[in-house]
């Protein structure tokens, strides 16, 4: 009897490991697109009508 309970220990654990696994991949994925997202939208704002005003010393 010992031995089975182990075994479904020893399987219990795998599969508690690879849910948590899976979860905190997801998580990470989801929490990097985020950051991705922001960056992207931050730099759009910040760029927009942004330019050198000043004019050649000698035309071309």
């Amino acid at each position: 009897m010992g031995q089975a309970a182990g075994g479904v220990e020893v399987l219990d654990e795998a599969f508690e490991r690879n849910v948590l696994m899976a979860v905190g991949i997801q998580v990470s994925c989801t929490y990097a697109m985020e950051q991705f997202s922001e960056a992207w939208a931050t730099a759009g704002i910040g760029a927009q009508d942004e330019g050198v005003d000043e004019e050649a010393d000698k035309s071309l």
